[in-house]
């Protein structure tokens, strides 16, 4: 056989061309947010033009269709990324701003406590103060939201932010997500000045029913569960205490706590086998008419409604556009767990959200559910023989065995990118979501159907009271767990390209067949662990130029434990330390009222407190931190790396690396983007 049958042969047993569209579409995406300069609307319009042609080729020329295919959907992924109408950028405030008057539309409002204060997203009429472009909406803690409506005429008086930028280069990108969730400012109000009249029903109607929900599960429950109950009904997470929420997030059950593809999915499921057998119960009905499309059809339209419930934020609709394509196989008649379903839905998302492509909800969302469909493939032939043949005992013990590897494959799935996004591994995610998956599955979320179903008769405060208790037991294992001795990893930070590397060899496993599939994951699996430790940077400065960091022989040392408090947690938690744990300025830093000096790794570090040492200091040091303070380099011209006022001020956060010598900033890794404003802009 020669090598061109070979590779014939090989080809013809991997997976078809549709399964690999969303890979190569989102290799475009990603190609666009990993440039660090925008590029003028006639690139993006060219690429889109060449990814036709290309599509046009692979139409009249079979032979190449392959990677023809692939080289379009990259090119129309990079152009479409950037020309994408449903996904639109806004307007980004420019500098801190008031107190000024806001006047706009209410959009939404969280409540945050029983005091009245609330989370409000305003679309703004006029800005005191502001000359340049509005921003589609801006977010404000108001201390006091009575009268306050989705919907309606406001003015408050507020000190307005423009979104805060990375605290550390290749830090999470505050200002990118708030530019595509269409946040231009971030503040709080003082105070509201007026309010206009009620609104027309027709324009608050999805946000009066969601805060009617709201109020209906406040008046069933209290405490915790009620907290919890929003979360899980409406989205309205800022009502949740601190501590639960780092209770299920420290023991691994975050997930239940995000309106996402395991809470769509399941109403859409519990809507669809409720519906699917009170049908069947009516033989005239059933024995006529295909009632499972009914029944898809409705929970179909169920998920929609919950979507909007949940107040129809990005990750939201993204996992109802999953389930909407599975509920859509099965009316086709097609077997809605299968790779082609989730490459359509992947689509489906890319091309509505090309931006979800960078958010962990998406990667972590798809990558279990990829997973779990590559196992259930593998092993699902032996577990419905083992299944047929098993009494009623084994059948319940095999579900308890379903759940557990159901979550470990899910989990192996989804940890490097928990590792990678959130600087944190919970240990004990399998005891904690074996213990409450059940619970959540059985009780929480059918109570949960059941009392919005009930809520329009008024009906709805026994099934609330289950799920209230549901609840409970949840938090209770969450806070028993998450204090379990180890119970978290905190790994360092990542480099890009490791979690590229695991999404490759992830994307292999699934997809890939044959020799091609050891041939290629053989060295990708390598060089993920050549690259797993990278070299951590031995200083860091904050965007402010306020906290300067030093990181020596496995401990963080602040420059002031009470400013910027925020961004050191942020650096604690990058360097693989526990949060709280960075020490005050000591250790290897010798300090005077002028200047700390420091020789690490070898090199002769200086941190410039007073202008007046700056001469001094310059002649001494390799490395001059001088963040609060203007230096010029033809006047230092000493030091390798040289670090003051306008460089932060400009490039913002900071991280110089000691060996090999050299200095990282945040400026420098996003380049001139939209949403990638400058501090000093």
């Amino acid at each position: 056989m020669s090598w061109r049958e070979m590779a014939a042969e090989e080809w013809s047993r991997q997976e078809p061309l549709v399964v690999w569209a969303p890979v190569w579409l989102g290799a475009g995406i990603g190609a666009y947010f990993a440039l660090t300069a925008e590029p003028p609307a006639a690139a993006a319009w060219a690429a889109l033009a060449g990814a036709a042609l290309l599509a046009l080729a692979a139409w009249r020329w079979p032979a190449g269709r392959g990677p023809l295919v692939a080289v379009a959907l990259a090119l129309f992924g990079l152009g479409w990324a950037q020309v994408c109408p449903l996904a639109p950028g806004t307007p980004t405030l420019a500098k801190p701003l008031g107190p000024a008057e806001v006047a706009g539309r209410v959009v939404d409002l969280e409540p945050l406590d029983e005091g009245g204060a609330a989370r409000v997203r305003i679309a703004p009429r006029t800005i005191e103060r502001h000359d340049g472009p509005l921003p589609r909406t801006v977010r404000l803690r108001v201390p006091d939201a009575t009268g306050l409506a989705p919907g309606r005429e406001v003015t408050l008086l507020a000190r307005l932010l423009p979104p805060g930028p990375p605290v550390a280069p290749g830090a999470f990108d505050f200002q990118r997500q708030a530019y595509f969730s269409g946040i231009g400012a971030v503040g709080f109000a003082y105070r509201v000045e007026r309010l206009g009249p009620e609104p027309p029903w027709w324009r608050s109607v999805v946000p009066n029913l969601r805060a009617e929900v709201n109020a209906r599960l406040l008046a069933a429950l209290t405490g915790p569960e009620a907290a919890m109950a929003m979360a899980l009904v409406t989205g309205t997470k800022a009502a949740m205490a601190q501590g639960d929420r780092e209770a299920m997030r420290n023991s691994g059950m975050a997930h239940m706590l995000a309106i996402s593809g395991l809470h769509v999915g399941m109403v859409a499921g519990i809507l669809f086998f409720t519906l699917r057998l009170a049908m069947a119960a009516w033989p005239a009905l059933a024995l006529t008419h295909p009632i499972k499309k009914y029944a898809a059809g409705a929970a179909f339209a169920g998920a929609v409604f919950y979507m909007l419930l949940a107040g129809a934020p990005t990750p939201t609709q993204r996992a109802t556009i999953m389930v909407g394509v599975a509920l859509i196989a099965i009316m086709a008649d097609r077997w809605p767990f299968s790779l082609r379903v989730i490459a359509a839905a992947a689509l489906a998302v890319l091309l509505l959200h090309p931006a979800a492509l960078v958010t962990a909800g998406f990667q972590m969302s798809f990558a279990a559910v990829a997973a779990l469909i590559y196992a259930f493939e593998r092993a699902g032939p032996w577990l419905g023989r083992v299944h047929a043949r098993a009494g009623l005992w084994q059948r319940v013990g095999m579900y308890f065995l379903g759940v557990l590897a159901t979550d470990l494959v899910a989990s192996a799935a989804t940890t490097a990118f928990s590792a990678y996004h959130f600087q944190q591994v919970a240990n004990y995610t399998l005891l904690a979501n074996f213990s409450c998956a059940p619970v959540f599955t059985f009780v929480v979320m059918p109570a949960a159907v059941l009392g919005v179903l009930l809520m329009p008769v008024g009906l709805e405060w026994a099934p609330l009271q289950a799920m209230g208790w549901g609840i409970e037991v949840i938090l209770s294992v969450a806070h028993w767990v998450s204090a379990l001795p180890g119970a978290l990893y905190i790994p360092p930070a990542w480099p890009h390209g490791v979690l590229l590397a695991i999404t490759a060899f992830g994307l292999g496993l699934v997809l890939l067949r044959g020799w091609v599939k050891v041939v290629i994951l053989a060295p990708l699996a390598l060089w993920v662990l050549w690259a797993w430790a990278p070299e951590k940077p031995g200083i860091l400065v904050s965007p402010s130029g306020k906290l300067v960091g030093v990181y020596d022989s496995g401990a963080l040392y602040a420059s002031t434990l009470r400013a910027d408090k925020f961004d050191r947690g942020v650096w604690e938690r990058r360097y693989g330390l526990t949060p709280g744990s960075a020490l005050p300025f000591g250790g290897p830093l010798a300090c005077d009222a002028e200047a700390c000096r420091a020789v690490l790794q070898g090199r002769r570090v200086s941190l410039v407190t007073d202008p007046y040492a700056v001469r001094e200091e310059c002649a001494w040091a390799e490395v001059l931190i001088a963040p609060r303070d203007p230096v010029r380099r033809a006047d230092c011209p000493g030091p390798a790396v040289l670090v003051d006022r306008f460089d932060v001020y400009y490039r913002g956060a900071h991280a110089v690396f000691l060996e090999p010598l050299g200095v990282e900033s945040v400026g420098s890794l996003r380049g001139t983007r939209p949403w990638a404003r400058r501090s000093g802009e």
